[in-house]
């Protein structure tokens, strides 16, 4: 038994070096450590959003697959994930890991074909990762089998309780052997978790990361002194003017809204004044939300107006500016919208596009998230979007993405 755990650490360590990840975070470190020296029992890891939790499970779920060392057929390795685009964020982490170690991985979601996925399972799929909805169906149908799972990940726990998914979590993990090791990963394990918290066996490994591993922001959610959010101030006729000058200054701009209709409206007055716009909501097909993303994560497009089905998982390097346009229906959300910049300790600018009459309202949310904000009109905006662009060409070693100022005049929104 130990020497297939020393061989499985060699093994991981070679596919994170591949992967070009040169240093892990100390709670990365830790939770492979304590999940390797105490294999029988349950995990909680709290950590923030964007800190890299999602590599800190990979270990575990591969140390645990070479420590069975199963035969390629049912799945051993389980995570379940609350939207689409996690699932597809946290595949393309897992499926070149397993590729390395000659294992396969399969991606069960909804809003696309069965057959497919159900050819990828024929074929034998150590891990799977996949959305409630879909992965009950599977269950029910008799589809999927789940006998022979040794590790459960619940990734996003949080999110999946915001969304109404914990019954059907804990359906799914009724599938699974008693004797199967459960993960359970989130930004908090309060509130709702708590009843998935309650299921784990008794002494679980818990690990908690306090702010930022390391010291390095990974994200801009709460602001930090020296790059707090920026509040500017506009009246309503001038917000399609202003939000152009702080988009022809940036080369990769996330803008934030609260509806589907909204998006799509946004979107579409960005276009008309010359600028190239991805739209991303839940009311866009799986396939045009993963082509809304890469194009926008290759610079195809660089404006991404979404709802806050963004707001979580997205992961997309050198995001220089977020902006938010309207505010999120959940507050805790505007902590996870913001976040999508300053990723990986490179720089960004998070801006609050507000009316006057919103400012009390503002600043009283900030001061329940703790968010570290500041006044600031469009000209200083701009200049800092300008100076943090200059940094994110130096850190990457070249210019980023880009699309040239148009010097249009916005139409007004009429």
């Amino acid at each position: 038994m130990e020497s297939s755990t020393t061989g499985s650490t060699r093994s991981v360590d070679m596919l994170i070096a591949h992967a070009g990840i040169t240093d892990l975070y100390p709670f990365q470190i830790d939770v492979r450590k304590a999940a390797a020296t105490y294999p029988g029992r349950d995990v909680m890891l709290e950590a923030p959003t964007g800190a890299g939790k999602t590599i800190a499970y990979a270990m575990v779920a591969f140390d645990d697959l070479a420590r069975v060392n199963p035969v390629v057929g049912p799945p051993c390795v389980l995570v379940i994930v609350p939207t689409r685009e996690l699932a597809q964020q946290c595949d393309r982490v897992l499926r070149p890991m397993a590729r390395g170690v000659d294992r396969r991985s399969a991606l069960l979601q909804g809003g696309v074909s069965f057959d497919p996925q159900l050819r990828n399972l024929a074929r034998g799929a150590d891990v799977v990762v996949g959305t409630p909805g879909r992965l009950l169906d599977m269950i029910r149908r008799g589809q999927l089998d789940l006998s022979h799972i040794v590790l459960a990940v619940v990734d996003e726990a949080d999110r999946l309780g915001d969304l109404g998914f914990l019954d059907d979590v804990s359906e799914i993990l009724a599938a699974v052997p008693g004797s199967a090791r459960r993960m359970l990963v989130s930004a908090t394990l309060h509130g709702a978790v708590q009843e998935l918290v309650n299921g784990l066996r008794t002494n679980p490994i818990e690990i908690r990361t306090a702010g930022e591993p390391a010291g390095t922001p990974e994200g801009l959610g709460w602001g930090t002194a020296e790059c707090p959010h920026r509040r500017v101030t506009i009246v309503r006729e001038d917000l399609r003017h202003d939000l152009g000058r702080l988009l022809d200054a940036s080369p990769r701009s996330l803008v934030f809204v609260r509806s589907r209709h909204a998006a799509d409206r946004w979107a579409g007055w960005i276009a008309e004044d010359g600028r190239r716009a991805a739209v991303l909501h839940g009311g866009l097909s799986t396939a045009a939300r993963r082509q809304a993303i890469d194009a926008f994560r290759l610079g195809d497009e660089p404006v991404l107006v979404a709802t806050d089905l963004a707001a979580r998982g997205l992961d997309v390097a050198a995001v220089a500016l977020v902006v938010h346009v309207e505010p999120s229906d959940d507050e805790r959300d505007y902590v996870h919208r913001s976040g999508r910049t300053g990723r990986a300790g490179l720089p960004g600018v998070v801006v609050n596009l507000i009316r006057r009459e919103q400012r009390r309202t503002v600043e009283a949310m900030e001061a329940r998230l703790g968010v570290v904000a500041i006044d600031a009109t469009l000209p200083e905006t701009v200049s800092a979007i300008d100076a943090t662009v200059a940094a994110l060409e130096r850190a990457r070693g070249g210019p980023s993405p880009w699309h040239p100022p148009l010097g249009r005049q916005s139409a007004g929104l009429g």
